[in-house]
């Protein structure tokens, strides 16, 4: 709640603006929101970067990290339209898993990804997001 969820929303802001900076990206590159909180939901459906807009974010509930995961290597593979097809995923959180995160990192850790990157907003867990992105978090 408050500042930790606004810091998310201005990083999802930040790296849509900063994609957009890229001529190649902005020819390639598509994006989507997965929010997670009692429950994980698609808030924005993949769609071009040019026509993508960041969602307002509100929190609430718990932090459902394995639904989350989950839903991101179900959309992935929905959305699948080639076979070099690798997304690049960014996690976003400001606190602590509250379900059964593991079992969604199985699913997801199933997925071919060119990067994942976890981002640690204020008292998020570390050692979760090094789990699910390995090294790479910030």
């Amino acid at each position: 709640m408050g500042e930790p969820i606004e810091q998310v929303e201005n990083g999802v802001q930040m790296m849509a603006a900063a994609l957009r900076q890229d001529p190649q990206a902005l020819e390639t590159a598509w994006g989507s929101v997965i929010t997670f909180d009692s429950n994980a939901r698609v808030a924005v459906p993949l769609e071009e970067l040019g026509s993508f807009q960041a969602p307002s974010l509100q929190a609430s509930g718990t932090t459902s990290l394995g639904a989350a995961l989950e839903l991101v290597a179900t959309e992935a593979q929905n959305n699948k339209s080639s076979g070099d097809y690798k997304p690049m995923v960014f996690i976003m959180t400001d606190g602590m898993p509250t379900d059964t995160w593991e079992d969604g990192l199985s699913k997801f850790n199933s997925g071919k990804w060119s990067a994942k990157v976890g981002c640690a907003v204020n008292d998020a867990n570390h050692d979760v997001l090094q789990q699910v992105a390995g090294e790479c978090v910030v």
